[in-house]
């Protein structure tokens, strides 16, 4: 997913440190991707980075002063939950609602993990076929045999009390004072 509102829809954003406000200029792309969980796999975000010509400070385009200063019909179309080292997909969020006394975050985080498993298992199961596929067309080309890469290993998967918290995350920023 692509995060660049300032260059998609045209927003003129502003600097939330400088007084008078200080429009920001794009400085391209971030250069980190993050990893966002979501319900059947992991997609990965990249986002714009800006820049204030007078107090000369950069901003991530996912920054919470630079999301506030977006209308709600834009704002909506940013559908991940931040977190220090992970990130979230709201429709996972949305389903952890669902949690209650008797149904806990522990079993859909299980619920999740055998679902993402699942996935794992058939890119796996289609990687390897089209290995073989590719290996039988080189033979009867009578052409050298390549190496191919090592399946990939299952990903670390959050745990229970980070997907806790996560839904907190997103409960305290949906309350307003």
């Amino acid at each position: 997913m692509l995060w660049m509102p300032r260059k998609m829809w045209s927003i003129d954003f502003y600097s939330p440190r400088c007084e008078p406000r200080q429009s920001l200029r794009s400085k391209g792309l971030y250069n980190r991707v993050r990893l966002v969980l979501d319900l059947k796999d992991y997609y990965y975000l990249a986002r714009e980075y800006m820049d204030c010509k007078v107090c000369h400070r950069t901003f991530i385009s996912w920054d919470s002063r630079i999301l506030e200063q977006l209308g709600d019909g834009v704002r909506a179309r940013f559908s991940v939950v931040l977190t220090h080292n992970y990130a979230c997909d709201q429709a996972v969020i949305s389903l952890l609602r669902a949690c209650t006394v008797g149904n806990s975050s522990t079993a859909f985080q299980h619920n999740l993990w055998e679902v993402h498993s699942e996935e794992w298992l058939r890119k796996q199961l289609l990687y390897l076929t089209d290995c073989q596929r590719h290996q039988k067309s080189l033979q009867t080309m009578k052409l050298p045999q390549p190496l191919y890469q090592e399946t990939t290993h299952f990903p670390n998967f959050p745990t229970a009390s980070w997907l806790l918290s996560t839904y907190v995350l997103d409960v305290w920023s949906r309350l307003h004072f």
